[in-house]
């Protein structure tokens, strides 16, 4: 109490004078120290007890503390080595095995293990240099900023490592679903993990992050007004997943795109179209938009009209159409069980015969090389039966006129 009736007396809490028989048990066989007004506990600090030159002042710091900071960073460096020397080491070892999970998070931790070693004796060595104020504040920011960076660098890799083991499991399972989702996961992951990493930052430096993302909701409706088309995609997203009208690869037409599904994002699903070039075509727009997967067909239609000429005998045009049928049901790539080959028209220079058919194919090359065989087939059967294919003719027809008398045609003034 520095003033009053009290003003010299030492004043404890209830609390205090409760644990005095421990406070007692904790000092009662240490020695006094004579001189030290401090009682059993007190020590001289150790830099108090270095020569006067290294207690001195230099640029606002005293010079040991300029000697131990030099140091600390020289040792920090050798540490870093030492510990990415380590890890080096530890590769070495599991160098037979490069598709391993222990390998892969080896090399993941490769760079940032060594930051963090340094990072983590920087900060001891910054309390024990007994740096105070500013300085004391730039350092410890510096630093926690390192390792800070350092932890979501190591985080962001090791997430790879992750994304490799998802993907493995992917490709063995036989739905597509988790092989879409797998590129889903891999970019919210990242996204959440540096995210996390600056806000975990920020507080550490000591904002306060709960109020900076209250402050941030004052604009909330902006917000949500910018980004509504951002969120639509993102469900639009949610539902192609769930729905799956199609799969990675399929050939698509929809949105007035047609073309081959290469990626589905947070916000567009990229098509690679049949003249190589690449469509973005926002999820939103795809989800609300008919969507005719032609990678689904179990059969790919082929409907053509062959044309012969009018001199076909009907002798000639049964054999032709009895040896389609025959190429048809022999060909290992047609339906075997619906197919229709009929002399179907008369047309204005050709005898018109329907060929409709479907090949039991997978992907559109096959497709190609199925009616390929067929059509080939196809020629060399006309050839063989001496039928030959019309093109588009016109015939005139004229008719005989009587004489013309000369003497007729002489002019009047003769």
């Amino acid at each position: 109490i520095e003033s009053g009736e009290r003003k010299g007396q030492y004043l404890f809490s209830s609390e205090t004078t409760r644990r005095l028989d421990e406070f007692y048990k904790t000092v009662k066989d240490l020695p006094y120290i004579e001189g030290s007004t401090q009682g059993a506990h007190y020590k001289e600090p150790w830099n108090e007890q270095l020569p006067p030159y290294f207690l001195s002042t230099f640029l606002g710091f005293k010079v040991w503390q300029w000697f131990g900071l030099l140091a600390s960073l020289l040792f920090g460096l050798i540490f870093k080595s030492l510990a990415e020397w380590v890890v080096s080491l530890s590769k070495r070892i599991t160098e037979n095995r490069q598709s391993s999970t222990k390998r892969k998070i080896i090399l993941a931790l490769e760079k940032p293990i060594g930051l963090i070693t340094a990072s983590a004796f920087w900060f001891l060595c910054i309390h024990l240099l007994r740096f105070e104020g500013l300085s004391l504040s730039i350092l410890l920011t510096l630093n926690q900023v390192m390792f800070s960076a350092s932890v979501v660098w190591a985080c962001y890799r090791l997430s790879e490592v992750l994304i490799d083991i998802l993907t493995a499991l992917a490709q063995k399972t036989e739905s597509d679903l988790d092989d879409e989702l797998v590129p889903l996961f891999a970019k919210a992951l990242r996204i959440f993990i540096v995210v996390i990493g600056v806000l975990v930052t920020v507080q550490n430096l000591g904002f306060n992050v709960m109020s900076l993302v209250a402050g941030l909701g004052l604009g909330g409706l902006a917000f949500a007004l910018a980004a509504k088309d951002a969120a639509a995609n993102l469900f639009g997203s949610l539902m192609i997943l769930l729905d799956r009208p199609f799969r990675l690869g399929d050939w698509i037409i929809a949105a007035d795109v047609e073309g081959n599904v290469e990626s589905v994002g947070f916000r567009s699903t990229r098509i690679r179209t049949f003249y190589n070039s690449l469509i973005s075509v926002p999820n939103s727009q795809l989800a609300n938009s008919n969507i005719d997967n032609m990678g689904e067909r179990q059969y790919r239609r082929c409907k053509t009209t062959i044309g012969v000429t009018y001199s076909t005998t009907q002798e000639q045009m049964q054999k032709f159409i009895d040896g389609i049928k025959s190429i048809l049901l022999s060909n290992e790539h047609t339906r075997k069980d619906y197919f229709h080959v009929y002399f179907n028209d008369y047309g204005p220079s050709s005898l018109n015969i329907l060929l409709y058919f479907f090949l039991d194919v997978s992907d559109w090359s096959l497709e190609l090389k199925g009616k390929e065989e067929v059509f080939m087939a196809i020629k060399k059967l006309a050839q063989e039966l001496e039928v030959e294919f019309a093109f588009p003719t016109q015939t005139l027809h004229i008719e005989s006129a009587p004489p013309i008398d000369v003497k007729e045609l002489k002019p009047r003034h003769e």
